[in-house]
């Protein structure tokens, strides 16, 4: 669980959401573009998501999950290293697809591996493991900022360091056991009904809402983690410090909420506790994206990070729960979804901002993919409900 914990912390710490983000105003001077077009450098990342997370849960029964965590960590830190050398947004955007190619699969198979040893009660392990990424994404852009303003420290030593990182990780998980999915406890249940065709998945209407939930999360939560730096910087005329603080805070307090998300109980109903967490954050966003001053926008984004905190690892957590033989095939799907909100709606804050000239619209766009993820809460907790009634 040691490794598990740091894989994540680490995922955190060079995540395109925090540690790009906090580098976006640098390195586009740098590359000759504006802000809005670094947006594609999110695209690049998350794409890998789309396209390899349904079969990282496969190939990771099939080869190991060790042996798959260990392709993850060499393509981090190959992805890492190539994008501080590059010189150009289109070397920049190659950089960050094999970044994701180890991402998705870190993403896929640390989730699938932590739910599997939490089985009884799954959100408080997928919460529990968040706080280690929240740790690293809330320490990456405050650090980052400091050392570009303070220490005009270049941008490209960072990824290099970070590319040192990787490999270190990658070399230590060589000399440790990883536990397979049979190792972890067995289901409670003696005997359990043979599992559904996994095409099935997507025949089942409250799979395809946490489908659409994760989508839009992905969204909400990359979009808003883009947007931060620049929202205050270019919006509202604020300092890197100010800005990197603000993102920092995003992360910190979503670690905070994650945190508080691994001791829920056991019978708690996930789409009310996401659903009441959706309908906070989307008042803090609504708050932050009208302001028309850094000093009163810069707290409301930690808060809807706050607000938010728990709904990526509960809902693989309730897919865990209602489709127990299925997980490690749901999960790539979710993941997938997850990842291609997070890999388009950066890009859309970023086409609004250079179309209309103005970021408070950019940012309040963020709203639309968070009303669809309350309306997949509330469905799914009346469903919950009518069936509870039933039983």
């Amino acid at each position: 669980m040691f490794f598990l914990c740091l894989l994540v912390f680490f995922f955190g710490l060079t995540n395109v959401g925090s540690f790009t983000a906090a580098t976006n105003t640098t390195v586009a001077p740098y590359f000759g573009v504006t802000v809005g077009r670094m947006a594609t450098l999110n695209t690049a990342y998350f794409l890998p998501f789309v396209l390899l997370a349904p079969l990282c849960g496969y190939l990771g029964d099939l080869w190991g999950r060790k042996r798959m965590i260990l392709y993850g960590g060499t393509a981090f830190g190959v992805g890492l290293l190539l994008f501080g050398y590059s010189r150009n947004l289109m070397m920049g955007q190659v950089a960050h697809f094999i970044t994701g190619t180890g991402g998705a699969i870190v993403d896929v198979v640390v989730a699938a591996a932590v739910a599997d040893l939490y089985r009884e009660n799954p959100a408080r392990g997928t919460n529990f493991a968040q706080v280690f990424f929240g740790v690293g994404a809330l320490a990456s852009p405050a650090l980052v900022a400091h050392l570009l303003e303070a220490h005009d420290l270049p941008w490209q030593m960072m990824y290099f360091a970070g590319a040192i990182g990787a490999v270190l990780l990658t070399s230590a998980l060589f000399t440790q056991g990883f536990p397979a999915a049979e190792t972890a406890q067995p289901p409670s249940a003696e005997t359990e009904p043979r599992p559904r065709p996994a095409g099935s998945l997507l025949l089942s209407g409250t799979f395809l809402a946490l489908v659409l939930a994760m989508f839009s999360y992905g969204c909400a939560e990359m979009g808003a983690a883009y947007g931060v730096p620049a929202y205050l910087e270019k919006g509202l005329g604020s300092s890197k410090g100010i800005a990197g603080l603000s993102l920092s805070g995003f992360w910190a307090f979503i670690t905070l909420g994650r945190l508080l998300g691994s001791v829920m109980p056991k019978k708690a109903s996930y789409p009310a506790v996401m659903g009441w967490g959706c309908l906070a954050g989307a008042i803090c966003l609504a708050v932050a994206s009208l302001a028309r001053s850094a000093t009163v926008a810069a707290p409301f984004f930690p808060l809807m990070g706050f607000s938010i905190a728990v709904i990526w690892p509960t809902i693989l957590a309730d897919a865990r729960r209602r489709i127990p033989q299925r997980s490690t095939t749901a999960f790539g799907i979710l993941v997938a979804a997850g990842g291609l909100g997070a890999m388009s709606f950066p890009l859309v804050v970023g086409r609004l901002s250079e179309a209309t000239g103005d970021w408070h619209k950019a940012m309040q766009a963020i709203l639309i993919p968070m009303a669809l993820m309350l309306l997949m809460f509330a469905a799914l907790s009346a469903f919950d409900r009518v069936r509870g009634r039933r039983q």
